[in-house]
């Protein structure tokens, strides 16, 4: 139920500081849309898609292939047995 209540408590602040209001942007750096077949796909929905794509692939290579990435997934050594 706690966490219920912090999801409450976020949205609520987020409100708070950026208004629930809806606003359009007046000039947009990226507008259109590309056809793929018989779909529609917004051009900022396309570069945001591929922005979340790139993020979640550097993450994943920093995780997988440095040093502190590995060091975040190996367990901790407490001299206690495993439950």
């Amino acid at each position: 139920m706690r966490h219920v209540r912090t999801g409450v408590a976020l949205r609520a602040g987020a409100q708070f500081l950026w208004t629930p209001d809806f606003r359009t942007i007046s000039n947009p750096w990226i507008a259109g849309r590309v056809q793929i077949g018989q779909i529609f796909i917004g051009e900022p929905q396309l570069v945001a898609g591929a922005i979340c794509l790139l993020s979640f692939v550097a993450l994943l290579l920093f995780v997988t292939r440095t040093e502190t990435g590995l060091a975040c997934r190996r367990p901790r050594r407490t001299g206690r047995p495993p439950r």
